[in-house]
This record gives structure tokens, sequence and C-alpha cells, in this order.
């Protein structure tokens, strides 16, 4: 089987969340972050033939990028990747034991959301570039007057600093202050509908990609 761009962009993704990854028979992919602060799932192109352990998910992701074409045929024990544009030249990518790879928690389905609102891969790049430049690490997104405010800031409050987007100005549902850890909002590109769950998490779903995220919320 060959991988497509979407399907190497979203295992990129997963690598900056868990080193290691469950390649599950089928056509979706999940993992979880280590403490388990992000949880994303996938649903891929292509769909793989058996389960399989992936141990470090960079360096795979890095084998691949070797060959022109590659060609991935598995097995439970090996991956064997051809190039398709030189058959001579292939390598042989050996399977991880299960036992030492992160379990995937059985997500449940979600109930009804305390509240809604949008999140453009725009306005998701300035809050990350403000959280660099002004090294505030925490995110608060929050109703005020009827507007739904993100705010960068730092919850330590040894930086005075921050950093304001208003994301809605008409905003007449629940009111909510949901708190993220920006640096474990680790989202591929793009444009997303939120949903927060008060106290527990915030669901990104892509509005382009058949991707979505949940993320841990913190106290105020």
């Amino acid at each position: 089987m060959k991988l497509s761009s979407e399907t190497i962009e979203i295992l990129e993704n997963f690598a900056k969340i868990n080193t290691n990854l469950r390649i599950v028979k089928g056509n979706v992919l999940q993992t979880v972050g280590e403490p388990a602060s992000i949880f994303a799932r996938a649903t891929l192109k292509e769909t793989f033939p058996i389960n399989y352990g992936i141990y470090d998910l960079k360096q795979f992701l890095n084998t691949i990028a070797m060959f022109k074409d590659p060609d991935l045929n598995f097995t439970e024990e090996v991956l064997t990747i051809v190039d398709s544009s030189d058959p001579s030249i292939h390598t042989e990518y050996y399977a991880a034991d299960e036992s030492i790879l992160t379990k995937i928690p059985n997500v449940k389905q979600l109930p009804t959301p305390n509240a809604m609102f949008n999140l453009t891969g725009a306005n998701i790049k300035r809050l990350e570039r403000a959280s660099s430049t002004l090294n505030c690490n925490n995110l608060r997104i929050h109703t005020a007057d009827g507007k739904i405010l993100a705010v960068v800031y730092d919850k330590s409050g040894a930086i005075k600093n921050t950093f304001t987007i208003v994301l809605e100005t008409d905003y007449d549902g629940a009111s909510f202050d949901a708190r993220i850890d920006i640096k474990k909002m680790t989202i591929i590109d793009g444009d997303y509908t939120c949903s927060y769950y008060n106290g527990k998490c915030v669901h990104f779903v892509n509005k382009d990609k058949e991707i979505e995220y949940l993320l841990s919320v913190e106290a105020a």
C-alpha cells in the first residue's frame, strides 16, 4: 500500500503527540498524549490490512522519507518498504511489541456540549505565535459581554502581558470559561468547530479534514 500526503501529515502530527503508535486494522488511527491531556482520532483514505505497532513514529516517518516512491507491505512481524521507482531498494521495519506501546483509552460518546464556538486556522496561528513571543503558555477562551474572547496569558502571574482575539461579537449562548495549556494544543492546521464540556475538555473537529481532538481543560 502507499500512503497519501494527507496520511503522512496526520502521522507527523501524531508523532508530536506521542512517540509511539498502535495501528489498528482499518482506516481509523488514534493516539493519546502522555500524560493524557490530548486525544486525537483521524479517518484515513487508506485501510491498514493488520494491526501493527510502531515504537518510534518519527523514525518510522524518516524511514519512509528515504524512499522516492515507497510501497508498504505489512505482515504481523515486519513491514517491508520497497521503492517502486527502483525495487532493488528496500528495508525491513519490525513491529514493536504492543505491551510497550501506549494504550488508547476507550472514548465514550460525548454528551451535549455546554457551549460551542469556532476557531479559524489563522487565529490558531496568531495565538501560537503570541504564546511563543510573550512566553505565555496558557490559553483562556471565555465569554464576556456577549463576546467570545481568546486570551493568551501566564497563569502563574509571573508575566503580566496578554494577547486577545475577539472570536465572536454577538454570542448569545451559555457562558463558559475554558483554559488550555497551549503547548499541548498540537493540532493540524485548519478551521475548527469546538465544543466545550464544563470542567472536562474541548472537542476540536476540523472542518475540512477527517480529524478531531479532545483537549483537557485546566482549573482556573
